[in-house]
Parts: structure tokens; sequence; C-alpha cells
């Protein structure tokens, strides 16, 4: 429970921090950045599952 503890400490203070450093012109510029980023991450993903799930599922030999 003490480690669970530790955790919800560190992620409200990420949370917190993040806030804080999006307040300024050069934080904004950081989480566009990073937005872009994931977002690009995200649309490789949804084209790759998109092509694996467009294609035959080949039969087993027996």
């Amino acid at each position: 429970m003490k480690s669970f503890g530790w955790f919800v400490v560190g992620v409200v203070s990420g949370l917190v921090a993040g806030h804080q450093v999006a307040k300024t012109p050069a934080g904004k510029a950081i989480v566009a950045e990073l937005t872009a980023i994931g977002r690009e991450f995200t649309n490789g993903v949804k084209e790759g599952y998109a092509e694996g799930s467009a294609k035959p599922i080949p039969k087993a030999k027996s």
C-alpha cells in the first residue's frame, strides 16, 4: 500500500508540474509539440491496425 501512495504522489506531482509549465509560452510550445507527436503515433497505430485487419486470415493446414 505504501508504494501505491508514492505512485499517487508522483502522478499528482507530475500533473501539477505539467499544468504550471503549460502556462508559460515556452511550455505551451512544448505541449503542442508533444501533442503533435502523440497524434502522429496514434494515427500510425490506427493505420497499421486497419491494414492488418483488412488482410484475409490464412487457413491453417491440416
